[in-house]
């Protein structure tokens, strides 16, 4: 096969063999700049610009031992077993390459448009292993423009993942509504399913858990009425981390002992992790911090084994916090530091910030405290940039503890207060309880100890409520130190032993360390011996 450009140079593959006169395209087209480059090219008529990207399509192909198979229609196959090709790693060259040869005519135009199709898709899928968000999210996005109909909505549906994971809920929530419409208007009933799921979850991480409740509520029902066990333990493992967030953790391993067997049942290894993640969380916020890990750890296998590496970097920083509430704070840093890299790597930023904020705590704990605000402070950034208004509220306790430890306590309970406002708002019943426990902290430490009194009582009420063992224990201990103040020694006594009793008991070292020495202190002013000799 040969072509012709403009300037009538003969373009020949393979060995050229001895000057004939003559220029290999390789030659003709070898620029050092490229603003000559682009005027050279432009000099071509259409039509043989056409000619070109038809050649360079023709070659691609031929390079990668010939032209990829039609994948499955893309409501017919799940996202991870879609079969690679040779092709993928060239599929958006090749996209490209077909776009300009049917827009200049080079043959018969609706082949182009196929061809652009297919390697749109393959483009898209292979970005999509290769954990390239951005890049996958602008290829489904080009994609859709080629479709209509069912086809588009799911093309949008897979975009808006991408959006929502990089951290723009309000583009995800347009796209995803876009979509719903196309199903709805084609008569569609499973694809709506999986919308209403989604919408569930951005509507969950944009504190609407009214809506929230109610997409859920759809989805399950649509899913029931398809028979579709797949996206109905999809759902209920989502619909237990808003439970979970809100403090109903009764109703949240309700879900996950529902949604892990229907899982296992459909081998979705996926979302087996994921659920058994939130299950680690579940124990660990009950206190059951070896069961935790052991459970955590079962989870990054599997997402290791199932090639997610966006459960296992979440799962690295899960696991950072365990390590540090278990006093293993060397291993924490290696894993917080890990997880950060590969959440970066993933471009994964609304969780980065989650894993951000959280290694600032032990960046304090090291004795780093301008590192740690630094930190804290970069948290906060990404919440906001990211619209995570949970995170931003847990992120702002943390700030009010560093201030709060470097003596700054207007600042502290400044920061305390509107965290407060933002966990009613999002319905964040745990984190309320733990910042209601810090203010109690900073009343004390400032002279205000009837204030304190209310506060720690109404701190270890959400704590019960939402089953927060660990806190449960840090409170009891600060409650018998408010007590001393007052001069209610034998009551701070019995508070402070039995929160040292549940640290214990849930190998807390982490927390028992700090309330064993602010317990000391506060004996030693007040005139009696500790309440345990150690």
């Amino acid at each position: 096969m040969s072509r012709q450009l403009a300037f009538k140079p003969e373009i020949k593959r393979g060995d050229p063999g001895p000057y004939d006169g003559t220029v290999s395209a390789e030659q003709a087209y070898l620029f050092r700049h490229a603003l000559l480059r682009d005027a050279a090219y432009q000099l071509q008529l259409p039509g043989d610009r056409a000619r070109l990207h038809a050649l360079a399509f023709e070659l691609i192909e031929e390079f990668c031992g010939g032209a990829a198979p039609e994948p499955p229609a893309l409501w017919a196959e799940e996202p991870s077993r879609f079969p690679s090709h040779t092709t993928d790693r060239f599929a958006e060259e090749l996209s490209d390459h077909a776009r300009l040869a049917g827009e200049g005519g080079a043959a018969t135009g609706s082949t182009w448009t196929r061809r652009q199709r297919l390697y749109l898709r393959r483009g898209a899928e292979h970005a999509q292993r290769r954990l390239q968000p951005r890049t996958a999210e602008r290829l489904w996005r080009a994609l859709a423009a080629l479709l209509d109909g069912v086809g588009r909505g799911i093309a949008l549906n897979r975009a808006s993942i991408f959006v929502e994971h990089t951290g723009r809920p309000r583009e995800a929530e347009a796209l995803l509504r876009e979509a719903l419409a196309l199903f709805e208007a084609a008569g569609n009933r499973r694809q709506p399913g999986a919308i209403w799921i989604n919408l569930a979850v951005l509507f969950n991480a944009t504190a609407r858990h009214s809506e929230a409740e109610r997409a859920f509520e759809t989805a399950l029902a649509l899913h029931r009425e398809n028979g579709d066990i797949r996206l109905e333990g999809i759902a209920l493992g989502h619909l237990s981390t808003m439970f979970r967030e809100t403090g109903r953790a009764k109703e949240a391993l309700e879900c996950l002992q529902r949604s892990i067997p229907l899982h296992r049942q459909c081998g979705n290894r996926t979302s087996e992790a994921a659920d058994l993640q939130s299950l680690s969380i579940l124990q660990a916020e009950a206190g059951r911090l070896g069961e935790a890990e052991q459970t955590l750890r079962q989870s990054m296998s599997i997402a290791c084994e199932a090639g997610q590496a966006r459960f296992e970097a979440i799962g690295e920083s899960n696991l950072a916090t365990l390590c540090m509430e278990q006093g293993r704070y060397e291993e924490a840093g290696t894993h917080y530091r890990r997880s950060i890299a590969r959440l970066r790597e993933l471009g994964e930023r609304r969780i980065e910030g989650v894993a951000v904020g959280n290694y600032a705590g032990l960046v304090q704990h090291n004795g780093d405290p301008a590192a740690a605000l630094r930190g804290i402070e970069e948290a906060l950034a990404i919440h906001r940039e990211t619209g995570n208004r949970r995170s931003e509220g847990n992120a702002l306790g943390f700030k009010a503890d560093i201030l709060r430890l470097g003596g700054r306590f207007e600042e502290a309970e400044r920061c305390l207060a509107e965290a407060l406002v933002i966990h009613r708002e999002v319905r964040n019943l745990r984190y309320e309880g733990i910042a209601r426990g810090d203010l109690a902290m900073v009343l004390h430490q400032t002279g205000r100890d009837r204030q304190a009194a209310i506060e720690i009582e109404s701190a270890l009420e959400l704590d019960r409520r939402t089953g927060s063992r660990r806190f449960e224990g840090m409170h009891l201990c600060l409650q018998g130190v408010i007590l001393l103040t007052p001069g209610e020694h034998d009551r701070a006594r019995a508070a402070w032993s039995q929160g040292d009793a549940i640290l214990r008991e849930i190998g807390d070292l982490s927390g028992r360390e700090t309330r064993l020495a602010a317990m000391k202190e506060a004996c030693a002013l007040a005139g009696v011996p500790p309440f345990v000799a150690e």
